[in-house]
């Protein structure tokens, strides 16, 4: 369910350049350099932060159906008394650590959802220098 829910932001973001929607149209018309004249570099790195929450969403999303791809086929040979192995079962169980995966994809979607979303991009760009401001200020200057 997070993951559909991380997927809707990575085609509606929460906080996005005000291009964003008009993104593919302009490459359609005019080609990549359309996006100099319609983009200003603070862009171009809010679209950087975005692909890369893409790319996590994309292999958190291979690595939970390779998972359960391990489980429902290595399930269904239980119930069969099967001697050997299924290869499918075979090839993904290095995707079965059940501990590591109850801890790791959530963050990673979590993340991903910060990525996508424009949240970590306004938070680095907007918040963080007036933490960081204020955090040497507490320590340079005391309270």
């Amino acid at each position: 369910m997070a993951a559909t829910y991380v997927t809707d932001e990575a085609f509606m973001p929460t906080q996005a350049p005000p291009n964003f929607q008009n993104g593919q149209r302009i490459i359609n018309e005019q080609g990549l350099t359309g996006i100099k004249e319609n983009f200003v570099l603070l862009d171009m790195h809010w679209f950087l932060l975005h692909l890369s929450g893409v790319i996590l969403l994309i292999y958190t999303s291979l690595r939970m159906m390779l998972f359960s791809t391990y489980f429902i086929v290595a399930g269904a040979h239980a119930n069969n008394n099967g001697t050997h192995e299924p290869w499918l079962s075979r090839k993904t169980r290095k995707y079965a650590n059940l501990r590591k995966n109850i801890i790791f994809m959530p963050i990673l979607l979590v993340l991903a959802y910060l990525l996508t979303s424009g949240l970590a991009f306004d938070w680095f760009i907007h918040t963080m220098p007036n933490q960081v401001n204020a955090l040497m200020n507490t320590v340079l200057y005391g309270r």
